[in-house]
């Protein structure tokens, strides 16, 4: 009886939406004559009888089966492989951040690709300001980190040092072959590698994604050097869980890429096989940490001293954090106290700005407790192996802790996420299943919305740590979502090693 009650109502309503539309003359309402409105409002009232009826049609013994249609969209919604809700998200992403920036410009111009990037004069800025500094150190014997430009650690330094050889341009030239290269190996390679069933769909999917993105484009063309940081980290953790005859070469590709960007230690707990293990782990982990620390002083304590200062003085200087492509906790804190993101009103934002420090101790709690929790469950679960979701909890962290974290960094994001989704773990229940293609939509959709530059999303999304906290939120769920403790990652490489 409720059913036809509703029917009947919707059959009313939309009657009386046409009679209202249509005789709105009579009613005195609006000019003379049927205009647009009119007619809009009429094509309404008549949907919404077409569903009225539909509906008191599809009733059966006077009962409409709700409950079985919502039997069937379930099922529906279960069927669809994961590529289905990554490819969702991506779509949303796309059609907001491409499609209407591009086509719905209010000056009816297509100017998408105007200031795409940042402005600068010439291609490669970063490696021609290394350059300079590595000159400074080499051919002038000063130190790196005079005027606190450079704060990248010590041994960086003579790592690439050779580059200075080439001179610019063939140093960018180099530089960028270097990053595509990485790309590919990041991306492609070792995602195919974790794969548990031989599907290339996703790879391919976070491969071609990543090609066109903004991230990528603004790491080629600054000349940086993120991406060559990032797949020797990978790749060394790769080797230590699959190779075991070469774990001191893991330990020294893991060590470079500490060396050349201090971030990669955050993936230190990667290198940890046997949860349970933890003699050997402390032991391993110690030692990797005391090994890095030294090579801090491979240019002498005074140089050593400079580069803290030079961290400092990086860490302190305000100009780092005004940035909009800034997307570190602290960045991103600074900015919404100071101008809100155009979301608050001055009075409020006075309200909030001494809390600031408040605010960053509380997103740095949240990025700590997802961390802990799934360090935490692979503990009780005694999970052995290479942990795809701990990987993302990893990468989030070395993205949005360090207090600079351009975006330039966000190259980086395509291969853990790749490696993630392809070891996903289905959980058994209709509801799991279901909130796992909806979390896997919404990590998609955050990540696809990084694709793009900030000056073509809304002010409020205009900086790329909200999009991030929601992939590690996303992550952190779908692994807790898990009922078995063993991942399909460890068992596909298993049989290949």
């Amino acid at each position: 009886m409720f059913a036809k009650k509703i029917s009947f109502v919707l059959i009313s309503l939309g009657l009386l939406v046409i009679f209202f539309s249509l005789g709105a003359d009579m009613l005195g309402l609006g000019k003379k004559g049927i205009q647009a409105a009119q007619i809009l409002g009429a094509q309404i009232g008549l949907v919404v009888t077409l569903i009225g009826t539909a509906s008191l049609v599809a009733q059966t013994n006077e009962k409409l089966l709700w409950s079985q249609h919502f039997e069937n969209l379930n099922n529906l919604v279960n069927r669809q492989p994961l590529i289905i809700w990554a490819a969702a998200g991506f779509m949303v992403a796309y059609i907001l951040f491409f499609i209407v920036p591009t086509f719905l410009d209010d000056r009816l111009q297509f100017q998408y690709f105007f200031r795409f990037l940042p402005d600068t004069t010439n291609l490669g800025p970063d490696i021609r300001t290394m350059t300079k500094y590595i000159n400074l150190w080499l051919i002038d014997g000063k130190s790196p980190y005079t005027d606190n430009t450079i704060f990248y650690p010590p041994l960086y330094n003579v790592i690439i040092a050779p580059i200075v050889l080439l001179g610019y341009p063939n140093s960018y030239y180099f530089m960028l072959v270097m990053g595509i290269v990485s790309y590919f190996g990041l991306t492609f390679i070792l995602p195919m590698l974790h794969r548990p069933n031989g599907d290339l769909t996703l790879p391919l999917f976070f491969f071609l994604t990543g090609i066109f993105s903004y991230g990528l484009q603004f790491e080629l063309e600054r000349g940086q050097f993120n991406l060559i940081t990032f797949f020797l980290c990978l790749f060394a953790i790769y080797i230590y869980h699959y190779h075991k005859n070469f774990r001191y070469f893991a330990y020294l590709f893991f060590s470079v890429s500490v060396q050349l960007k201090v971030y990669p230690l955050i993936f230190i707990v990667m290198f940890i096989k046997d949860w349970r293990d933890w003699k050997n782990n402390l032991r391993r982990v110690a030692g990797l940490g005391v090994f890095n620390f030294a090579l801090l002083f491979v240019l002498g304590y005074s140089t050593f001293i400079d580069f803290v200062q030079s961290t400092i003085s990086q860490i302190t200087t305000e100009g780092a954090y005004t940035w909009i492509g800034n997307h570190s906790i602290k960045a991103f804190v600074f900015n919404l106290t100071k101008n809100g993101f155009g979301l608050f009103t001055e009075n409020t934002l006075e309200m909030i700005r001494p809390y600031s420090r408040v605010f960053e101790f509380l997103l740095l709690g949240y990025v700590a407790i997802c961390f802990l929790s799934i360090v935490a469950g692979s503990y009780w679960r005694k999970e052995r192996g290479l942990n795809p979701y701990l990987l993302i909890a990893c990468t989030i962290g070395a993205m949005v802790i360090p207090s600079v974290s351009h975006d330039y960094k966000l190259a980086i994001l395509a291969a853990p996420m790749s490696i993630a989704f392809c070891n996903l773990a289905i959980p058994q229940g209709k509801f799991r299943r279901s909130l796992l293609s909806v979390l896997v939509f919404l990590a998609s959709l955050a990540y696809s919305s990084t694709l793009y530059p900030f000056k073509y999303r809304p002010d409020f999304l205009a900086n790329s740590l909200p999009f991030l906290i929601l992939i590690l939120t996303t992550m952190t769920i779908a692994y807790h979502l898990q009922t078995q403790a063993s991942h399909p990652v460890e068992t596909a490489l298993a049989n290949q090693v």
